[in-house]
């Protein structure tokens, strides 16, 4: 059985299928937060494809999802010709392959939707009633108290006629000892547990080692689980770059949102085409306002519009997902 919740007020304001979709986005970037994902050019964001979206709602059709979509960041559907409303979502594409078009959210105005008061119901859906992080919160049970409580004053006491009985000594039962907390190490695969026992037992030189929860949420996610060769790339690509850090006598101190940005931006080990790369980039950014270049990629903003393109790919993917970026930047812009 899976359960979506809502905001009475949100719904108010904009219906209720929009207040279903706005609880939905605000869970998973908060749940992306928990699990270590960074801040994208000042926002916090969650990515998911309309197929994977319109699984996730069933009683919604797909034209539905698009049109409040196009709501909630256009602030008009595709059928509308004026603006109804001011959009609430920004769009987003940090993905490094070109033919990957999953869209990626964030809130505009984070302070109103992601404030501190804001507390997400959590999304349960079928796999192991998917309340991931609440079930890693129970507490183990409590002491049962054995002790016997009696009062002082105000106790009647029964008399007998028999005669009394030798009391015997009053055995304390041991109590049942607490227990273990659940380990979610027993629902992964063969790879991912040896994955797993690789990436917890490894000891950064800055920071603390990863936790073994934290490991089995990036696999276990009920939305999108994480790929075991990705994930051992983004590993290599952490270590490669504490090479380099200490080669520069810097630090890299959060080892594991280090190794989700990598991840979520599917970087990969340095490439030989990369300073060609930087330099078409470089080229183009005299040209176009919208294009900036940071040491790792180049980026586009452009209104609602934000997209990064890694330098670190072979240089003809890196043409053509810049060239697709530059398009869609000149229409947003």
């Amino acid at each position: 059985m899976s359960n979506h919740s809502f905001d009475i007020d949100v719904a108010c304001e904009y219906g209720l299928e929009c207040a279903i979709l706005i609880h939905h986005f605000q869970y998973w970037i908060a749940f992306n937060e928990r699990n270590g994902a960074e801040t994208r050019d000042g926002h916090r964001w969650m990515y998911q494809t309309q197929k994977e979206m319109s699984a996730h709602f069933p009683y919604l059709s797909k034209d539905r999802i698009n049109d409040l979509l196009d709501l909630l960041t256009k602030g008009k559907t595709r059928k509308m010709n004026t603006q109804v409303m001011e959009p609430i979502l920004m769009v987003g594409n940090y993905n490094k392959l070109s033919f990957d078009r999953t869209c990626w959210y964030a809130f505009i105005d984070e302070k109103t939707w992601l404030s501190k008061n804001f507390k997400p119901v959590t999304e349960i859906s079928k796999m192991d009633g998917g309340d991931l992080q609440n079930r890693k919160r129970r507490s183990p049970p409590t002491i049962p108290d054995t002790k016997t409580h009696t009062k002082k004053d105000n106790v009647s006491e029964t008399l007998s006629s028999s005669p009394a009985k030798e009391s015997k000594p009053q055995t304390r039962s041991a109590a049942p000892p607490p227990k273990k907390p659940r380990s979610f190490v027993s629902s992964l695969t063969r790879e991912q547990k040896a994955l797993h026992d690789q990436l917890i037992k490894f000891k950064p030189v800055w920071g603390d080692p990863l936790k073994s929860d934290d490991v089995c949420a990036w696999f276990l996610s009920p939305e999108k689980k994480w790929s075991v060769d990705k994930l051992k790339t983004a590993f290599q690509v952490y270590k490669q770059d504490c090479l380099e850090a200490e080669k520069r006598k810097s630090t890299i101190r959060n080892m594991g949102g280090f190794i989700v940005e990598a991840y979520l931006k599917g970087r990969g080990l340095t490439n030989a085409d990369s300073q060609a790369n930087r330099a078409m980039a470089e080229n183009k950014s005299q040209q176009h306002a919208f294009i900036t270049l940071t040491k790792r990629y180049v980026k586009f903003v452009a209104n609602s519009f934000v997209e990064e393109v890694e330098f670190n790919m072979p240089h003809l993917q890196f043409m053509d997902r810049f060239e697709k970026s530059l398009d869609m930047a000149k229409i947003y812009g």
